[in-house]
């Protein structure tokens, strides 16, 4: 039987959130910076305060970068970020265990809540199956919305269980980073918390 390798993504195999670095690129850090934090001051707040969970804030955030923006005029922007965040952002120690498991034959799942055009091409080249969040496109323009549910915390879950067999595999690991991987990583053999220092 196949053993099977699942990572989360920003923070575990990423040092930096992807979603992020992507907006800086094609936005410019003025319009990043006030369209990310200043205008969601209020809701910073209420997330502090523990009033609204994270995924409110990320849709809005999402919402107000996406809407409306075709396709095609985030092609140059995309291709930068492929070629500058894949070769400086990702954690050495992160590379050497993905190494180790397509050394040995393993299915590799990316399994983030970041968006799927960021980690696309990533995955495509290494041959890594990936779930994750996916934006609603409508007449080749993002919408601004999720299309589904945000993939973290159960979600991750739920999505996992719903796309793979897991009674199919010998051993799985499972590496993760922050409390929203603590429940896919409750399903796998060999738990790895916060294993990748840089």
């Amino acid at each position: 039987m196949q053993s099977l390798a699942i990572f989360d993504f920003d923070g575990t195999i990423s040092k930096k959130d992807s979603l992020k670095e992507f907006l800086k690129i094609h936005f410019g850090f003025k319009n990043y910076f006030i369209g990310y934090y200043l205008i969601n001051i209020p809701h910073l707040i209420l997330l502090y305060l523990g009033v609204i969970d994270f995924s409110i804030l990320k849709k809005r955030r999402i919402k107000h970068f996406m809407k409306n923006l075709d396709m095609n005029k985030i092609n140059d922007s995309l291709e930068i970020f492929n070629k500058v965040f894949f070769k400086s952002e990702i954690k050495k120690e992160a590379i050497k265990e993905i190494e180790y498991h397509k050394e040995n034959n393993h299915k590799i799942i990316i399994l983030s809540a970041s968006l799927d055009f960021l980690l696309y091409e990533w995955c495509q080249k290494n041959n890594f199956s990936l779930i994750c969040s996916k934006l609603e496109i409508i007449d080749n323009k993002f919408s601004g919305s999720l299309l589904g549910n945000d993939c973290n915390g159960k979600e991750k879950v739920r999505r996992l269980k719903s796309l793979v067999n897991l009674n199919e595999f010998h051993i799985i690991y499972g590496y993760g980073d922050t409390k929203e991987d603590k429940d896919f990583l409750k399903l796998v053999d060999k738990p790895y918390f916060r294993k990748f220092k840089y």
